[in-house]
């Protein structure tokens, strides 16, 4: 099947095709089982402790940016169920992104023809990786980000000011989905200073606009009295804990089979010479810089992962597209893509059976079957940042986030944070403690009364139940 030229054609119906056989591939996957990364599972957690009256940062110590921890919320409780609805979740917001982001291609004639590859690369790079499975904050963040580009793509053709106003409100709630794409509002100024015309009040709109939802956002907290919550925990610690969760071997895999294709696009099309006016020229070099952009939000995150790479598909799918436009015989990059699809569902399929988490790779993921410690619907706090004894537990205390917890639960010599544990425990009393930190034992010496109530019952995984 000549895939490129059957795309090429501005056709609706071809669209609906494409959904049909992603859906396909994605049935084919979700037949080997689905999981999340541990990542994500702190947004589960975070969702469970919603379901109790709880707020984030007052109540929560973590750093889950809020509109991601509330979509969180409205997914099921069931773990398992949990996993396979964020699966589909994961299916339809990426069928959104590739059509709303090739419709934007085509209102601002940013391509030289309007066709629909740019929604068939963005599928196809959709697929690079297994934790593009999985409903994460920048799936989510991205599909605010298509809103921003669809506006930065009108500013720089009609150079109309308001237009960089709702550009920043809707990267302000991208960012408030996954807080490093805030970053990028230093791209969209280097974009207004090399490529328009721009004033001051371009500049002012753009970071009005991004700090609205954010003064929303902060006016909320104060009505419930969380403003300095919001602040230390969020903005305060974000960007100094947490860690990647993929290794570099894994970024092979995933680049390899994209980069085989992206090279044969430009190998084929050097014969050709793409039909361009300026501003598709100003087109081309904004995606460049919106490239450069996510790449330092990808390297400024404090918790990198492949399902970053959410925020690299439209300018890729841009570029793969601008370049396979420009070939007229499609005979062997038809067969590098379809071959690269092979591959991609190979190394998918393998890893979902567990064939490739040696050296350490599988650490991070944790399937829908998996449950931890037999503790259904008890009362628990794990103090530490192996959130799984969280799976099928009621989570307690708000020391959530160890590396920011710690800074209490380090100091009990101190009687502020001995207090505060103190009387933290006395209103929820969890009836397991999982101790990965071996906290507990000073804990019981500054707090007799804790001692007389709980018993160690597994001495190896220092877990400790309320007598």
């Amino acid at each position: 099947m000549d895939l490129l030229r059957f795309f090429k054609i501005n056709d609706l119906y071809r669209f609906f095709l494409l959904v049909l056989l992603f859906l396909g591939i994605k049935g084919f996957l979700f037949y080997f089982g689905t999981f999340v990364t541990t990542n994500e599972l702190k947004f589960f957690v975070v969702a469970k402790f919603f379901s109790q009256g709880k707020w984030l940062y007052k109540d929560i110590w973590e750093t889950c940016e809020p509109l991601s921890a509330f979509v969180y919320y409205c997914l099921p409780s069931n773990f398992s169920y949990f996993s396979k609805i964020g699966f589909w979740l994961n299916f339809l917001l990426l069928c959104y992104s590739a059509f709303y982001f090739n419709s934007i291609l085509q209102k601002h004639d940013v391509l030289s023809d309007k066709t629909f590859l740019p929604a068939f690369f963005f599928v196809f790079l959709a697929l690079s990786a297994a934790q593009l499975s999985t409903c994460s904050a920048p799936l989510i963040a991205s599909v605010f980000l298509l809103y921003v580009l669809n506006k930065v793509l009108s500013y720089l053709k009609k150079e109309n000011v308001n237009e960089m106003y709702e550009a920043g409100f809707f990267l302000g709630i991208a960012s408030l989905c996954y807080l490093p794409t805030a970053l990028l509002a230093f791209a969209l100024s280097f974009t207004m200073l090399l490529f328009s015309r721009s004033t001051i009040k371009a500049y002012l709109l753009l970071f009005s606009g991004l700090l609205f939802p954010w003064l929303i956002l902060s006016v909320i907290y104060l009505w419930n009295s969380g403003t300095q919550d919001l602040f230390a925990i969020l903005l305060g610690k974000y960007f100094f804990v947490g860690k990647s969760v993929f290794q570099w071997k894994e970024l092979a895999y995933c680049i390899l089979p994209i980069c085989l294709v992206f090279i044969t696009g430009i190998f084929y099309s050097l014969r050709e010479r793409a039909r361009e006016i300026n501003y598709q020229n100003i087109c081309r070099h904004f995606m460049m810089l919106w490239l450069l952009g996510n790449l330092f939000v990808f390297f400024s995150s404090p918790v990198r992962s492949l399902s970053d790479f959410h925020l690299f598909l439209p300018p890729l799918a841009y570029f793969f597209t601008y370049y396979y436009l420009q070939i007229k015989k499609t005979f062997v990059p038809n067969l590098i893509i379809i071959g690269s699809v092979i591959i991609m569902l190979f190394m998918q399929v393998r890893f979902l059976n567990q064939r490739m988490r040696q050296d350490n790779m599988g650490q991070w993921f944790i399937s829908s079957t998996e449950s931890a410690l037999s503790a259904n619907g008890k009362r628990m706090w794990v103090i530490g940042s192996d959130y799984r004894s969280y799976i099928h537990s009621i989570p307690t205390m708000k020391y959530l986030n160890w590396e920011i917890s710690k800074d209490d639960l380090n100091n009990l010599d101190h009687f502020t944070g001995t207090e505060n544990v103190r009387r933290n425990l006395e209103k929820v009393r969890p009836e397991w403690i999982v101790d990965q930190n071996n906290i507990v034992p000073s804990l019981f010496e500054r707090i007799p009364k804790l001692k007389s109530q709980y018993i160690l019952t597994d001495p190896k995984s220092f877990v400790y139940h309320l007598k």
